[in-house]
C-alpha cells in the first residue's frame, strides 16, 4: 500500500467507496494463487491432492464455492497448506490459505479506496506470514486469554514472528509443525 493520502490519511468517504477496477487490482493475486501449488511442489518434497471435507470447510466462507487444492509435504509432522481461490466480476480474486488445525487467512479483506491494497501487498503478506510459517515450521496454539476468562485465543508463532486471532471455541492445545523437507534434485 503506498502513501498516496499523505499525513492526514484518507478522507472519511474513501472508507465507503470502491472506485478501482477490483478485477484488475486482484489479478496478480489470482495468478500467484493459481501457480502456488506447482511452485511449492517444485521447491519442497510435497504433492498436491484433493481436499477432504474438513479441509474444504476450513477455507470455505458461507455462500462461496471456491476452487480448493491441498499441498501436502512428505513429512507428516509438517502442516499441509490448503489453498482456496474464488473469482467474481464484482470483487475480483479472493484467496484463502489454511494451515495446521485452524490457521486461516483470506485476502483481500477490504478493497475500499482508503485501504488501497494491491495484489503485490496481498501476496507479500501471505508469503511472509503464512507460507514462511508453513514451510519453516511453526507452533499453533489455542489458549485461555486470562485465567478467569472462558475466551480462548487462537494463533501461531514461527521464527520470524507470530499472529493471533479472535477467540475460537474448542479445547486448549499447542502443536508444533515441522519445516517442510526441501525437494532434492
Amino acid at each position: 500500500m503506498d502513501d498516496r493520502w499523505g499525513e492526514d490519511g484518507p478522507p472519511d468517504e474513501a472508507y465507503s467507496r470502491v472506485t478501482r477496477d477490483v478485477a484488475e487490482v486482484t489479478a496478480g493475486l489470482g495468478r500467484w494463487a493459481e501457480a502456488l501449488p506447482a511452485r511449492l511442489v517444485e521447491t519442497y518434497d510435497a504433492v498436491t491432492r484433493e481436499p477432504t471435507d474438513e479441509e474444504r470447510a476450513l477455507v470455505t466462507r458461507s455462500g462461496v464455492r471456491p476452487d480448493v487444492r491441498v499441498v501436502e509435504p512428505s513429512d507428516p509432522a509438517a502442516s499441509r497448506v490448503v489453498i482456496a481461490t474464488s473469482q467474481s466480476e464484482e470483487w475480483g480474486w479472493s484467496v484463502t490459505l489454511g494451515l495446521g488445525r485452524l490457521v486461516v487467512e483470506t485476502v483481500p479483506t477490504c478493497l475500499c479506496d482508503a485501504c488501497d491494497e494491491e495484489s503485490e501487498d496481498l501476496v507479500e503478506m501471505l508469503e511472509e506470514q503464512y507460507l514462511d510459517a508453513a514451510t519453516q515450521g511453526f507452533v499453533e496454539f489455542r489458549k485461555r486469554q486470562r485465567r478467569t476468562s472462558g475466551w480462548m485465543e487462537h494463533g501461531f508463532r514461527w521464527a520470524d514472528g507470530g499472529s493471533s486471532s479472535a477467540p475460537r471455541p474448542g479445547p486448549a492445545f499447542e502443536q508444533s509443525w515441522a519445516a517442510w523437507p526441501v525437494r532434492r534434485p
